[in-house]
């Protein structure tokens, strides 16, 4: 959860005033248009970064990047194995139950045997279960550098010690998964449909539904607008200095604004 409270707007605060002294706008009007276009800012600098169709795919690939591993700028390039190892679906039926619950999957001509138990063998197991098994390896909204292990050797077998699932199951979890990209920025979407609309935020984000908080006390003797993201992972995936950076940006919009507007107060009193 993140609350915007305790942030310095002043420098907002002082070009709003200085708007509505010029053009004797309703503060409190103008209060919200800010906000809400502050709410967009917030949801494009919330990860992933952007609102475009790239930065959606750059979701997606984060989630690829939770689930068969790889490496992710956000874990400093290392290399992560992932949480599951995909099988192509017609090599289950090569797996054999050997003793002591271990199931042999499938060997290589050098007599390596690759193998794991049957604790982690889910090749039979639900969607629902496998989409379980990625949200218990999450924290704060994202999985871990340290989930998933690669293999672990003992003599000729080489155990893997991940979720062992076919490519049909991968693809079936993934589609599902994918369908999530952008929840977090969609609690900024609600706060911006609460001060008025969500123009300028995509649809990918907006469809969530999540949830967020306006207290609007533009009507008291100090009036303020409080917006609140309220998923509990926000302050992972929006930073103080991405906070700091959508803030920047409004003030240069409103800095323009200023512009635009003395130049055409004083283009009227020209002779």
């Amino acid at each position: 959860m993140l609350t915007l409270e305790k942030v310095d707007f002043s420098g907002l605060d002082n070009k709003l005033r200085e708007i509505a002294r010029i053009t004797k706008e309703e503060p409190a009007k103008l209060m919200k248009q800010e906000a809400r276009l502050l709410c967009v800012e917030l949801a494009k600098y919330t990860q992933p970064f952007g609102l475009d169709d790239k930065a959606r795919s750059l979701g997606e690939g984060a989630i690829k990047g939770d689930l068969l591993g790889g490496k992710r700028g956000d874990w400093n390039g290392v290399v992560r194995a992932g949480i599951f190892y995909v099988l192509p679906d017609a090599l289950t039926s090569l797996s054999r139950h050997e003793k002591a619950g271990l199931i042999r999957i499938f060997a290589k001509k050098d007599g390596a045997v690759y193998g794991t138990d049957g604790y982690h063998y889910k090749v039979q197991s639900p969607i629902s279960e496998l989409e379980q098994l990625h949200h218990d390896a999450k924290k704060d909204g994202r999985v871990s550098s340290e989930a998933g292990a690669r293999t672990q050797d003992i003599g000729r077998w080489k155990f893997i010690q991940r979720w062992v699932i076919t490519k049909s199951q991968f693809f079936a979890l993934y589609k599902l998964l994918i369908q999530k990209v952008g929840f977090a920025k969609g609690g900024w979407a609600t706060c911006a449909a609460q001060l008025g609309g969500t123009r300028g935020i995509p649809a990918w984000v907006t469809k969530h539904k999540t949830p967020g908080t306006v207290i609007d006390e533009t009507d008291s003797e100090n009036p303020k607008i409080t917006i609140r993201n309220d998923v509990n992972y926000t302050s992972k995936v929006l930073s103080d200095s991405n906070v700091q950076g959508a803030l920047r940006d409004r003030e240069a919009k409103l800095t323009e604004r200023l512009q635009r507007i003395m130049r055409s107060k004083f283009k009227g009193l020209s002779p």
